[in-house]
Parts: structure tokens; C-alpha cells; sequence
């Protein structure tokens, strides 16, 4: 029941490690880092999630003017 100071046991959490420099963990794997301005399909990539942003963000905007319209009385 007292405090314990030593080495640490089995079922002590250890401190994290950091990833080399350049890298980054995941899964408990090291992956490189990949810059996205030097690779053409992450180019694709972010033009299309930013264009699916911007359409949901229109519907999103014309659901909500739709149902403003029909809460008016005429």
C-alpha cells in the first residue's frame, strides 16, 4: 500500500518513444513523412475533398434558406 520506487515492473506504463525525425507513428509502426506538394495524387486528392466541401456546404446552405422560406406566412 506504500509508494514504490524502483525499477518499473511489467504493468507499468512505459513513456512513449518519439519517431525518428522525418517519420511519424501509426498503429505502432513508423511511417515517413510525405510531403503533399511533391506527390500529383494528393494534388487530385485535396482539389476533390475541397470541392466536396464546397458542395455540401451549398446544400447545406440551400436546405436551410428552403426552410426559411416555408416558415413565412404569405
Amino acid at each position: 500500500m506504500g509508494i514504490h520506487i524502483g525499477a518499473p515492473t511489467t504493468n507499468q506504463v512505459k513513456a512513449p518513444q518519439r519517431p525518428r525525425k522525418g517519420h511519424f507513428f501509426f498503429a505502432n509502426r513508423e511511417f515517413p513523412r510525405a510531403p503533399w506538394w511533391k506527390r500529383p495524387h494528393l494534388h487530385r486528392l485535396y482539389f476533390f475533398i475541397v470541392v466536396l466541401i464546397a458542395t455540401n456546404t451549398a446544400n447545406g446552405f440551400d436546405g436551410s434558406m428552403m426552410n426559411g422560406l416555408q416558415t413565412l406566412s404569405y
